[in-house]
């Protein structure tokens, strides 16, 4: 049977991709085969550090995502109390001065 290369490309590409680094030698004698199966078992373990180290990296980033997410929810929460305070005393001023303009009037009759 011929090579990959040997076939005609409209054949290759549904089962070999469009790049030409997709295409997996074929080995030619065992000691081939066991060199080709080395390499493999090494970009595999390549594979996995790197996908170890990039786990690490986002659970890294979404901690510090949530620590930035917790503070700022804490700063709001601080700004809407302190807020709702300003507010309370604007209506008790606001209350007081009614009170004493009714009262005001009612006394200089």
């Amino acid at each position: 049977m011929g090579s990959v290369d040997a076939m005609p490309p409209l054949v290759a590409s549904p089962f070999m991709g469009s790049q030409s680094q997709d295409i997996i030698p074929i080995p030619k004698n065992i000691a081939e085969a066991e060199e080709l199966e080395a390499k493999m078992q090494e970009s595999r373990k390549a594979m996995r550090e790197e996908s170890k180290l990039l786990g690490e990296e986002f659970d890294n980033a979404l901690k510090k995502a949530n620590e930035e997410v917790r503070i700022t929810k804490e700063f709001l929460r601080r700004k809407r109390a302190q807020s709702a305070r300003s507010d309370d005393k604007f209506v008790n001023a606001c209350a007081a001065v009614a009170i004493a303009f009714t009262m005001f009037l009612i006394f200089s009759r």
